[in-house]
């Protein structure tokens, strides 16, 4: 929006007010040490509450783990547990770590809307068309993406525990000359995974390839749409004006760029902590879940960070 102001300055006064066009321009870097001031701040505190999440994740985790009787340690592979733990703990620190990029999608998606739909209506009105056909091709396609990534997960799981299995037992492995044996046996079970695994990735690409033409032709059909209603009406062709319909209609379809990619991500992530749905029926089933994990009825602090003296406080309500 600055450019497209700077621009049309230039073009409406020429170089003899340079110092007006040159006032419009440095509200630029104006507006980004605004934007760092709360951005970066904001940062500090999630990713320090992202660490408050994972810790109490993990200790929960454990006191869990504890709590089931031995009988279930038995039946269940401490190597396969492991890899549950892994895969379910770093999808939650990813997730709180970077809840930012989320927020992000839904402002840029706001934001150009509302610029396009000042610049032009009509083209605002075909974009927003095209912004849920992009969208109901994501959500159609994750969807098979999320079972074939469970699926996927549960295979590892199995290779996990396989493999933990020798590692912790390389001792045994060497001295009887298992190596072969083990080697193979680990090959063939991370080898069950493939045939899964290349339909997650056949699928994934179709759904880029049919988003990427989507956002093409939406490119396409509203700035032509926009050059052919200016060249009607007979009016101006202003350059900044264009400079800045291109480049909000890029932001918007840049969107849901962001929205396959962030909502994939979603995806492996609820896959990944899915994965520790066993231990937590097995701990509802055991009675473990009655004591553990119970949130306070006058709970008030949801994070205290003594490092920072910092303090988020919610009401009851």
């Amino acid at each position: 929006m600055v450019l497209g102001f700077f621009f049309n300055h230039l073009q409406d006064h020429g170089l003899e007010d340079y110092k007006g066009a040159l006032l419009i321009l440095a509200t630029y870097p104006l507006l980004q040490f605004l934007f760092w001031v709360f951005h970066g701040t904001a940062r500090v505190i999630e990713r320090t509450n992202a660490y408050y999440i994972l810790k109490n994740f993990r200790t929960d985790l454990f006191d869990t783990l504890t709590g089931l009787p031995l009988k279930w340690h038995k039946d269940n592979h401490s190597g396969g547990t492991m890899s549950r733990l892994e895969k379910a703990s770093a999808a939650l620190k990813g997730f709180s770590d970077e809840g930012f990029m989320y927020h992000e999608v839904i402002v840029k998606f706001l934001g150009s809307l509302i610029a396009l739909f000042v610049i032009s209506l009509y083209t605002g009105l075909v974009l927003l068309g095209f912004g849920f056909l992009a969208a109901l091709v994501i959500f159609r396609f994750d969807k098979l993406l999320l079972l074939y990534t469970k699926q996927i997960n549960e295979k590892f799981h199995l290779y996990d525990a396989t493999f933990y299995d020798y590692v912790l037992n390389m001792q045994t492995v060497i001295t009887l000359r298992l190596e072969k044996l083990a080697r193979n046996e680990t090959v063939n079970r991370i080898f069950s995974a493939l045939p899964i695994w290349k339909k997650n990735a056949k699928v994934n690409e179709v759904k880029w390839f049919l988003l990427t033409m989507v956002v093409a032709f939406s490119m396409f059909i509203s700035i032509s749409l926009y050059l052919y209603g200016q060249v009607s009406a007979g009016q101006v062709l202003l350059l900044g004006t264009l400079v800045a319909l291109y480049e909000y209609v890029q932001r918007f379809l840049g969107v849901f760029f962001d929205l396959a990619w962030k909502y994939e991500n979603l995806v492996h992530y609820t896959a990944d902590i899915d994965s520790i749905e066993p231990i937590w029926q097995a701990s509802k089933a055991f009675g473990v879940r009655k004591t553990l994990g119970m949130i306070p009825s006058d709970w008030k602090n949801i994070a205290c960070i003594s490092s920072t003296k910092m303090k988020l406080i919610t009401s009851t309500h």
